[in-house]
C-alpha cells in the first residue's frame, strides 16, 4: 500500500535535469512516480482546492510504493513550497540546479519550441522580464521569467527554512557525470 503522503519531491530549476532524475527514480520498484511531467497540486490554486485525495487519484491511480513527484514550482513559487510543507513537513526535497545563464537560455528556447515565447530573441525576452514579472496573475507570463528563476539564493533559503533537515542539492553537472551515484544517493 502506498503512503498517504508524498515522501519525495524532485524540484529545482527548470531545464536542469529534473525530468531525467524523475525518470530514473521512477524506475525503482519501491517508488510510485506520476506519469505526468509534473505534479501541479501544490502550484495551482484550483487543483490544490480539490484536496490531496483528488491529486492522489489523478497522479497515483495505481500507487504501490513510496509516493514521489516532480515539482519545479516548489522551488520558485512560495505558495507551492508552503503547501508542500503543510502536506508533509518531513518530505525529502531534492533540488537540481544548473548554471543560471545556461538554464535561462535553454528555458527560452524550450518556450520558443512550445509556442509559449513569442519574442524572437533571447535579449528581447530578457528586456520584457520586468513587465512580465508585474503582469497581473498571468501564469503564462510568469513562466517566462528567465532571469528571476535563475536567482537561486532566495529560493533555496526559503526551502531551507521550510525543510531544514530534508533538503538535498545537486548540480546538473554531477547528474550528467554520474547519474547512478546521484540516484543511489536519492
Amino acid at each position: 500500500m502506498a503512503s498517504a503522503r508524498i515522501q519525495l519531491v524532485i524540484g529545482g530549476a527548470e531545464k536542469s535535469g529534473t525530468s531525467s532524475l524523475k525518470h530514473h527514480i521512477g524506475e525503482h520498484p519501491a517508488v510510485s512516480m506520476h506519469a505526468q511531467v509534473e505534479i501541479m497540486h501544490f502550484a495551482l490554486d484550483d487543483q490544490h482546492a480539490l484536496g490531496f485525495d483528488h491529486a492522489r487519484n489523478r497522479y497515483y491511480p495505481d500507487a504501490s510504493g513510496v509516493l514521489a513527484g516532480k515539482s519545479v514550482a516548489a522551488m520558485h513559487l512560495d505558495r507551492a513550497s508552503e503547501r508542500l510543507r503543510d502536506h508533509n513537513p518531513e518530505v525529502r526535497v531534492v533540488l537540481v540546479l544548473r548554471n543560471p545563464v545556461d538554464r535561462a537560455y535553454s528555458a527560452y528556447w524550450h518556450a520558443r519550441r512550445r509556442g509559449r515565447e513569442h519574442l524572437e530573441t533571447f535579449e528581447a525576452a530578457l528586456d520584457a522580464e520586468e513587465r512580465r514579472r508585474t503582469a497581473n496573475g498571468t501564469s503564462s507570463a510568469h513562466r517566462l521569467l528567465y532571469r528571476q528563476r535563475g536567482r537561486y539564493v532566495p529560493q533555496i533559503e526559503r526551502l531551507m527554512e521550510r525543510f531544514p533537515d530534508t533538503l538535498d542539492l545537486y548540480l546538473l553537472e554531477d547528474l550528467d557525470a554520474d547519474p547512478v551515484r546521484i540516484c543511489q544517493s536519492v
